[in-house]
């Protein structure tokens, strides 16, 4: 709204007098109102019906309803007001609690487990002229240790033994972590 239509509203509801050249002001200046004050002041100065008189002069003055009252955001936090975030420090050492319980943490994870007897390069000829009893020579020689894979990283090596006729690795051998593949 423009600032002299303002000026006029003030005037009309008595709340300041239009400034003029050396006139000092009988009511208080506009910046001392606020605009529900403003706006209390005019629906004060309404008939009991709550209308404008019809006098030509009331009628150019628009009764304003309160406007809502704007909310403030906090500040968001700049670089200078900012404080670091802290955290807790941590414990260095051994962990606290029974390991076998820990354990119980990754005892149900399923690894894939692999012995190597040995390798060997056939073609396919050579596989399709395979017959039950065929023998095919592969590239470990008898007593050499076997390689014991996990998720396919070589993790240790072991020799073949027999057990209530069962097959089974002894591991000889764990490869250090730094040297797996």
């Amino acid at each position: 709204m423009p600032t002299d239509d303002i000026d006029k509203l003030l005037a009309e509801a008595g709340l300041a007098q239009p400034a003029k050249e050396g006139a000092t002001a009988a009511a208080p200046a506009k910046a001392d109102l606020s605009v529900d004050d403003i706006l209390a002041q005019l629906n004060s100065d309404l008939p009991a019906g709550g209308k404008p008189p019809a006098s030509p002069k009331a009628a150019t003055a628009p009764v304003v309803a309160p406007a809502p009252k704007a909310t403030t955001k906090p500040a968001k936090p700049t670089a200078s007001n900012a404080t670091p975030p802290r955290f807790p420090a941590f414990e260095t050492g051994k962990p606290k609690g029974d390991s076998q319980s820990d354990i119980g943490l990754v005892e149900n994870v399923n690894v894939k487990v692999q012995v190597l007897l040995g390798r060997a390069k056939l073609t396919v000829e050579e596989i399709l002229r395979l017959i039950q009893g065929s023998v095919v020579e592969l590239d470990k020689l008898a007593g050499e240790p076997l390689d014991i894979l996990v998720n396919d990283k070589l993790v240790a090596q072991g020799e073949v033994l027999v057990l209530n006729e069962n097959f089974c690795i002894r591991v000889t051998d764990i490869i250090p972590p730094e040297e797996r593949a």
